[in-house]
């Protein structure tokens, strides 16, 4: 699981959103699959390239090529998973691995594939629930979300809630603490209205002569 750092004064919990392989990687020796390897890095095999139809300067047969047609059919969609969660995650998510299989005419094609996604916990619970739903957004953004997909789905949903949770509990703080300070500067209103009607009361002068 590949890591992000975050702001020093968050909490970042990492998280991997993960397309899923597709079934032609055990159609072919596991020796030729090649693990995490990171999208910049991905242009020395020529993923945009034309995938020629010759092995090794034999013609390829028909089961080869109906490989060929679905390797290159799963790299689209894991390119297009990728790019969805990159794209959507904005500042939050990392950079596209990709994992890669060797096809019956020598060349690579990318069968899967991860994006590292941080999930940063503010103080400001109003500041992670606007984070948290990038997040599930970026997690939920592919056609055809993974169950990784769905797992940082379900832990950003959890912190929203929480944030939610705690936001409300600062409200009601904030409202009795008003509501204490409203009865406080009542009762000094009214002590001091009525010192001021003592003040202005009329008061007997008896004159007494001798």
């Amino acid at each position: 699981m590949n890591s992000v750092q975050g702001n020093p004064q968050h909490a970042v919990y990492n998280s991997i959103v993960r397309s899923s392989n597709h079934s032609v990687q055990n159609q072919f020796d596991s020796n030729h699959s090649h693990k995490n390897v990171p999208s910049s890095n991905s242009e020395r095999v020529a993923l945009d390239t034309e995938k020629k139809d010759l092995h090794y300067g034999e013609q390829l047969s028909p089961e080869q090529k109906r490989q060929i047609s679905e390797l290159k059919a799963v790299e689209q969609k894991v390119k297009a998973h990728e790019q969805a969660h990159r794209s959507v995650g904005g500042k939050f998510a990392g950079g596209i691995s990709y994992d890669f299989q060797k096809g019956p005419d020598g060349q690579e094609y990318i069968i899967g594939g991860e994006v590292p996604v941080q999930m940063p916990k503010s103080e400001d619970p109003e500041e992670t629930i606007q984070a948290m739903e990038q997040v599930r957004r970026a997690a939920l953004s592919p056609a055809n979300p993974s169950s990784q997909d769905m797992q940082v789905a379900s832990k950003a949903s959890q912190a929203i809630l929480e944030a939610q949770s705690e936001m409300k509990s600062k409200e009601n703080k904030n409202a009795d603490e008003q509501h204490h300070e409203d009865i406080r500067n009542q009762a000094i209103q009214k002590y001091q209205q009525q010192q001021g009607a003592f003040m202005r009361k009329p008061q007997t002068i008896f004159d007494q002569s001798a």
